[in-house]
């Protein structure tokens, strides 16, 4: 076993008691401090929180509790502020309908002089109900008005009066309107309260205005673009009702060309209507802005697995007007290089969809093998129920050599020249309001792909594969979380020893399961090559909390396992991991430094093991 002189789990554990204590508190009402230094806030505490909930709350204060941090020290108790906080307290529980809210709060002074204890005593009193909601809908009847419009608005009667409620209501009743072809509706009135009664009367008025329909669909701001290109992607007809959702999306259509810096879809106002028209034709401005037609991008990095990693690319758009995109890139690294040229087609075969090509060339220099690559892949991308949905064919040639002795003796032929015929369909759904520091959301990917002797195939399997990312915010910090799953299963006459190694799963490594060597989580031979599988799952839970300034903290827990046969995952072959590590913020993402402690790992394999690289794990 190596020496171990740093002693990571005594850092950690150290590190964990620090972090406890800080969080801790206490006080006994008393005097105050006599000294001059100013007290911090040791403890927060709340008393009659039930109408709306604590966290709530907890998030208006300026008044911060101490926690511990290794840098800067924490903010002195200010009466100010918590005056300030008070005001704003009594205007949160009036948005949420309770208008009779008194807050107030006690500051002890315990035997430490240092710290003080801020009790807030809430008394809530009743809240105000909506008793009742009349909407008049104003003019001559017209057939084109939505039947709908006030029906299952938020905020029904019996529910407490909530300030949210009441604007979301209105906001729905008018977008009703305008999804009929009435963009220009109005609503008048507005809510009585009655305190004493705690009721709340909803009266409103809505003035429909004259229908509008859409006239003309003009194009401005094209320089090399063909005019045609952009008319595909404009779904608005000429005499059809004006509904402002159908110009959202004409201008996510046009935008998703990749050609454009800025798209802007306009109604354009005329001259003042005729006060007795019903309907009104109102023309639309498609404005663009074209992006520069070509870019190219150089890397440089280092990733402790990878060691130093570097990329070129290029990208040239608008290929003839026409809106096609062709391009390349060159990846490199200590565990091999591919060169990759790729074309994209928006809007082919029709204005929802754009296809795509690829062509790769690869080598790779692994622990267990060496390989040369090609591959040729085209396909089809477009949206399909919330999902980014793909369906692609790929034919991939794969020279295998250099495979150790003792992975010939459990794998059957690893070494030689395959050829997989694929037929794969990919669904990624993104939700995450950021890719490279995403703090709320969700990432889900769902992948299969298809390898039959009849298209080619040197051998045939189905592979299935998922991934579900999520982050969660707590405060002023993240917990984000990842479970990874993958199965590939073998039929006809393979069997699973005939997976080809580039295409079997390995885990292990900065970006995978952290406190294991590259790859090296899972089946491995008798020379403690790694072997891959042909089952795979992996999960991460990650705490992610701000430090000072640009620099932020993680604490993790890995833990995954790689099967051999399919579906075959024995429990007793779970690895786990836990760690932290450091974070700097950079345009182009978090730069990361992790160490990685094996909670269960095998007699053969190292106590911690660090990882640097650039970007979150997940």
């Amino acid at each position: 076993m190596r020496a171990d002189p740093f002693c990571p789990r005594s850092w950690l554990a150290i590190a964990l008691v620090l972090a406890v204590g800080g969080g801790i508190g206490c006080a006994s009402a008393g005097r105050p401090p006599d000294g001059p230094e100013a007290p911090v806030v040791g403890l927060i505490r709340w008393e009659g929180v039930e109408g709306v909930k604590q966290a709530q709350l907890e998030s208006l204060l300026r008044t911060r509790r101490e926690t511990w941090t290794p840098f800067g020290a924490p903010d002195p108790f200010d009466e100010s502020l918590l005056a300030e906080d008070l005001d704003r307290l009594e205007e949160a529980y009036r948005q949420e309908g309770y208008y009779e809210a008194d807050v107030e709060a006690d500051v002890e002074h315990g035997d430490d002089p240092t710290s003080v204890v801020i009790r807030f005593r809430i008394s809530e009193g009743a809240p105000v109900r909506i008793a009742a909601r009349d909407v008049e809908i104003l003019g001559t009847a017209d057939p084109h008005w939505p039947a709908d419009a006030a029906h299952d608005l938020p905020g029904a009667i019996g529910e407490v009066f909530r300030l949210s409620d009441y604007r979301a209501a209105k906001n729905q009743l008018l977008e009703r309107f305008a999804r009929a072809g009435f963009p220009d509706a109005a609503l008048e009135g507005g809510a009585d309260l009655d305190l004493d009664l705690g009721e709340a009367r909803i009266a409103w008025a809505v003035q429909p205005g004259p229908r509008v329909v859409i006239g003309a669909v003009q194009i401005v701001g094209l320089a090399t673009t063909q005019e045609s290109v952009v008319r595909a992607r404009v779904d608005l007809a000429r005499s059809e009702p004006l509904d402002p959702k159908r110009l959202e999306q004409t201008r996510d259509q046009v935008f998703g060309l990749g050609v454009f810096e800025s798209v802007a879809v306009v109604p354009l106002r005329g001259a003042a209507p005729d006060p007795a028209a019903t309907e009104v034709r109102r023309d639309i401005e498609v404005r663009v802005k074209e992006r520069p037609p070509r870019t190219f991008e150089a890397a440089i990095g280092y990733a402790t697995d990878e060691r130093v990693r570097g990329r070129l690319g290029w990208r040239h758009r608008n290929v003839s007007g026409l809106g096609a995109t062709v391009g390349g890139q060159l990846r490199a690294s200590f565990l091999g290089a591919r060169a990759e040229a790729f074309t994209e087609w928006p809007g082919f075969p029709n204005p929802e969809t754009m296809a795509f090509s690829k062509l790769g060339l690869g080598t790779e220099q692994l622990e267990t093998y060496d390989a040369d690559e090609a591959r040729v892949e085209f396909g089809v991308r477009r949206s399909f129920m919330g999902f980014d949905a793909t369906v692609r064919y790929a034919y991939e040639w794969a020279r295998i050599h250099n495979v150790s002795d003792a992975a010939k003796l459990v794998l059957d032929e690893p070494e030689r020249t395959t050829r997989l015929s694929l037929l794969g369909v990919q669904f990624i759904r993104d939700r995450r309001d950021d890719p490279l520091q995403p703090t709320r959301g969700i990432r889900l990917r769902l992948n299969t792909d298809l390898s039959p002797t009849l298209l080619g195939s040197d051998i045939s399997f189905l592979r299935l594969g998922g991934e579900v990312r999520a982050y969660y915010p707590i405060g002023g910090t993240v917990l984000a979380g990842r479970l990874t799953v993958g199965v590939i299963q073998p039929f006809g006459t393979s069997r699973a020893n005939d997976i080809p190694l580039t295409q079997r799963y390995f885990a292990g490594g900065g970006d995978s399961v952290r406190g294991y060597r590259y790859q090296h989580l899972g089946p491995r031979d008798a020379s403690d090559d790694p072997l891959g599988g042909t089952t795979l799952v992996t999960s991460s839970l990650e705490w992610r909390f701000p430090v000072w300034r640009d620099f932020g903290g993680v604490a993790f827990v890995d833990m995954g396992e790689v099967g051999l046969e399919p579906f075959d995952l024995r429990g007793d072959e779970l690895r786990i991991a836990a760690g932290g590590g450091l974070r700097y913020t950079t345009p182009v993402g978090p730069i990361r430094l992790d160490v990685g402690v094996p909670l269960n790992r095998p007699d053969d394999s190292s106590s911690y093991r660090i990882h640097l690289s650039i970007g979150h794990a997940f």
